[in-house]
């Protein structure tokens, strides 16, 4: 199993309900990652590794939903197609946001963030949401100023963070 696979299936399995599981009529839990460019290299790279893209589990159907230069406000077109064809992700991974930094105001990617977050369990109505941060880049495309950009960064980590987390999710990093 995948580094961290038994801590996630310990909280997926404390979070959602047997009612849940017979209810989707699924015996196997439901996993999307969705998100920019990390996603889907990150796909590409585990259909060559042991555990190919299902990373190991064998208990667990693994979607992966990557698409370069995805933009946030792409996002939530993109959870909804996955709403319209699957019966519901139990665990929806979200890895996305870092292409938005240096091309929109702060205080409006982050009020689009939260509200698309609300908006998730509404297409699934048990789901266990992953955030996974924002992670540094030595290149910022479109940042006059890269140290500016790192600082944007590790505040909508912050922030974004807590509102998962108040809101019953799971942060990349809370299972280390």
């Amino acid at each position: 199993m995948a580094f961290g696979g038994h801590q996630l299936m310990s909280l997926v399995g404390a979070s959602v309900s047997p009612a849940t599981w017979r209810g989707y009529g699924v015996v196997r839990p439901a996993v999307w990652l969705v998100g920019h460019s990390y996603i889907f290299w990150a796909a590409q790279r585990a259909e060559c590794r042991p555990g190919g893209r299902m990373l190991g589990f064998r208990e667990v159907d693994v979607s992966w939903r990557g698409i370069r230069g995805l933009k946030w406000s792409q996002l939530l077109t993109e959870v909804v197609d996955i709403g319209f064809h699957s019966r519901g992700p139990v665990i929806l991974v979200i890895h996305a946001g870092g292409n938005d930094l240096c091309l929109s105001r702060l205080a409006e990617l982050m009020t689009l963030m939260r509200s698309d977050i609300e908006r998730f369990s509404s297409f699934f109505s048990e789901m266990v949401l992953v955030w996974s941060e924002i992670i540094p880049r030595v290149v910022w495309h479109g940042a006059r100023d890269a140290e500016a950009a790192e600082k944007c960064r590790r505040t909508v980590n912050s922030r974004m963070s807590r509102f998962v987390r108040s809101r019953g999710g799971i942060v990349k990093g809370d299972l280390i």
